[in-house]
């Protein structure tokens, strides 16, 4: 029993801490219709006065792991919310904004349905954000499931 607590002890010591680790954004691959989706939401902002989101890879990859959770349990929700904002802030954002939906068929019914929903109208708009992430999963029905996430 010593000898593996003096190896845990040694490994302790040894050991980075997770601060010590730089993050590394993934790769992620968008669709055309998510291109066009994120060209589009950009495009409201500029018209708006504000300068365009950079899209970011790990941002979207937790817009995208929420999206298929949502599709593949068919609700709409926040769940998890805290985990996807401590995922963030590892990526060394301060805060986190999402905009769901569902069901919509074009980019265009979705960003008005966005836009008369003062909350999320507020997300796309404010100005504090620099980042965002996006993602879209369809359930076996194929019905869309968007997911669109601000930072900074």
């Amino acid at each position: 029993m010593g000898l593996k607590c003096l190896i845990l002890f040694f490994l302790l010591l040894t050991c980075s801490p997770a601060e010590d680790i730089p993050y590394t954004e993934p790769e992620h691959t968008y669709t055309s219709y998510e291109q066009f989706c994120i060209t589009s939401l950009n495009s409201v902002r500029e018209s708006n006065g504000l300068q365009p989101l950079i899209l970011h890879n790990g941002l979207s990859e937790l817009a995208m792991e929420h999206a298929i959770y949502l599709s593949k349990n068919k609700v709409i929700n926040h769940n998890n919310y805290g985990i996807r904002l401590y995922v963030a802030q590892d990526m060394g954002f301060i805060g986190l904004s999402e905009n769901i939906a569902y069901g919509y068929t074009t980019v265009e019914s979705l960003i008005v349905a966005w836009l008369k929903s003062d909350g999320h109208r507020g997300n796309l708009l404010d100005n504090i954000h620099t980042h965002h992430g996006f993602g879209i999963s369809s359930d076996i029905y194929g019905n869309m499931y968007y997911l669109h996430i601000f930072s900074h």
